[in-house]
């Protein structure tokens, strides 16, 4: 995902599929907030389903 959100709490889920729509493997992934106050990236592991 990439753009812009209303303040206050969120949720974003992800299918595990890459931007172009094709399945990515089972692996860690990162992902990156940005805020005016800072980044914070945090690492998950995408097991399948």
């Amino acid at each position: 995902m990439s753009g812009t959100v209303d303040g206050g709490r969120s949720e974003i889920t992800w299918d595990g599929r890459a931007a172009s729509g094709r399945r990515l493997g089972h692996s860690v992934y990162f992902a990156r907030l940005t805020t005016p106050a800072g980044t914070k990236t945090t690492k998950f592991v995408h097991l399948g389903r």
